[in-house]
């Protein structure tokens, strides 16, 4: 009798391996989308809140598939035309026709100008937590490491598998928030 037990415990085991929660799979196609195409362009109006001050400010934005993302800040109107890139190596920013390099970490905090950047190295490479409903999107929760500093990314894609918001949490806190426009794959 406990052989028959055993065996049929181990075959309802085998039969839930071969399937895939429906959200984990909504989550793998939109990265394999991403590896599958040139990359994604798209706008983001990213908002920094460090608690003290909140920064607010527009950007064009242009990512490979090997992990660089170049981009140019649109708004506001004070720093409007300032390009940059960043990679795993760091980041660069051009204006006036001069290029300065910086680190994306200062004094431990991430800075705004590469809160697109985590939120597409956490799509192609980040590690799938959890996949929630709500309504005609699905919030897709990402746990990734960035210079020996662990974050999570939060995306919301809409029905059609589009990412169309996004927060980042460093350090426990929601400090940078993306309202994503005309996301594409290239």
């Amino acid at each position: 009798m406990r052989v028959w037990l055993v065996v049929v415990i181990v075959l309802i085991q085998l039969c839930g391996c071969g399937s895939q929660p429906e959200g984990v799979s909504d989550a793998m196609k939109l990265r394999e989308r991403y590896y599958k195409s040139g990359g994604c362009q798209f706008q983001a109006n990213v908002s920094a809140d460090y608690g003290d001050c909140v920064y607010i400010f527009g950007m064009d934005c242009r990512a490979d598939n090997v992990g660089t993302l170049d981009f140019t800040v649109t708004e506001p109107q004070t720093i409007e035309g300032i390009t940059g890139s960043v990679s795993d190596e760091g980041g660069k920013l051009t204006f006036d026709d001069k290029a300065v390099l910086y680190e994306p970490l200062a004094d431990g905090q991430v800075i705004p100008a590469i809160a697109p950047w985590l939120m597409v190295r956490a799509l192609r490479s980040g590690y799938i937590k959890a996949v929630s409903a709500s309504g005609q999107s699905r919030q897709i929760t990402f746990d990734d490491t960035y210079q020996s500093e662990n974050f999570q990314v939060l995306i919301w894609i809409d029905q059609d598998g589009i990412p169309q918001n996004s927060e980042i949490v460093w350090q426990g806190r929601r400090i940078l928030t993306l309202e994503l426009k005309n996301f594409t794959f290239v």
